[in-house]
């Protein structure tokens, strides 16, 4: 799964995946990684989701 526009760090696109310590997402563009313990997964969608959601809000006002 990628979460586009998704890293606090550089608005770059993350992706899920997991190690031996566990499920993480890491940005495609800059490298920052998100530990996800406990399955936070589904959490870390939903809180992208709502972020695409305030950007496009954002956009469309502005327009």
């Amino acid at each position: 799964m990628i979460l586009f526009k998704a890293c606090k760090r550089c608005n770059g696109d993350l992706y899920d995946a997991v190690d031996i310590y566990g499920p993480y997402l890491e940005c495609i563009q800059c490298g920052h990684m998100i530990d996800l313990p406990d399955g936070r997964l589904a959490r870390a969608e939903a809180e992208g989701r709502a972020l695409r959601a305030a950007r496009l809000a954002a956009v469309k006002a502005a327009a």
